[in-house]
């Protein structure tokens, strides 16, 4: 078995049209997968919409500002 992949832009249409290799039979039988990418900041920022309604995230978020709630008051002795 070979994998063959080919990395495209979805155009307006919808459609895509996949070229294979010489090898490929005719009447052979072939597995499609499509996979859409989405890019890191899009995926960035899916995550911290997710986040904001994320009862635990949101309980260690508080958390962790009780925890240092006092260190932006300490002073700094050099």
């Amino acid at each position: 078995m070979r994998a063959v992949r080919q990395i495209v832009t979805v155009p307006a249409s919808r459609e895509l049209r996949i070229q294979l290799p010489e090898e490929a039979a005719p009447h052979e039988e072939a597995e499609v997968i499509v996979l859409f990418k989405r890019s890191a900041a899009a995926e960035k920022l899916r995550a911290m919409r997710e986040a904001m309604s994320d009862e635990m995230f949101l309980a260690d978020l508080n958390a962790v500002a009780e925890d240092f709630r006092h260190a932006d008051e300490d002073e700094h002795v050099a």
